[in-house]
């Protein structure tokens, strides 16, 4: 095989072979590291069924967070109706995003709520926008 005849010849030690010098360093097959860019976000926006306001809202905000390019967006009802915005934020590598987000609903009058001890974990990259109604 070619890996017995790199091994027992003494001019192939010396000097790369065509078949060793393709073989990767041991930094190529390194395990990733754990700095791993973070997952392209996934904006998952919820607000009331009986609120057309809120589902007019929640498409524009959709639409600002697609201009950005950065995040998957969906847009999702709910039967109970919401008394206040908020943005959710379930992994400290998505702070970042989420108060994009944040920023692009209302700013720091919306409050970014810590969800990080919330099981079943959604996955990394999951941030959850909730829409209020107003009285």
């Amino acid at each position: 095989s070619t890996a017995a005849a790199v091994g027992t010849s003494s001019a192939a030690s010396a000097t790369p072979s065509a078949a060793s010098a393709s073989l990767p360093s041991t930094a190529e097959t390194a395990a990733p590291s754990a700095a791993a860019p973070p997952p392209r976000p996934r904006i998952i926006i919820h607000h009331s069924a009986d609120d057309p306001k809120a589902a007019a809202r929640a498409k524009a905000i959709a639409a600002r967070v697609a201009e950005q390019g950065d995040a998957t967006v969906e847009i999702r009802t709910v039967a109970t109706p919401l008394k206040q915005d908020s943005v959710r934020l379930f992994f400290d590598a998505d702070r970042s995003a989420a108060t994009r987000v944040r920023d692009a609903i209302g700013g720091e009058a919306t409050p970014l709520r810590d969800f990080r001890h919330y099981r079943p974990q959604p996955r990394p990259g999951t941030i959850e926008v909730w829409l209020g109604t107003p009285d």
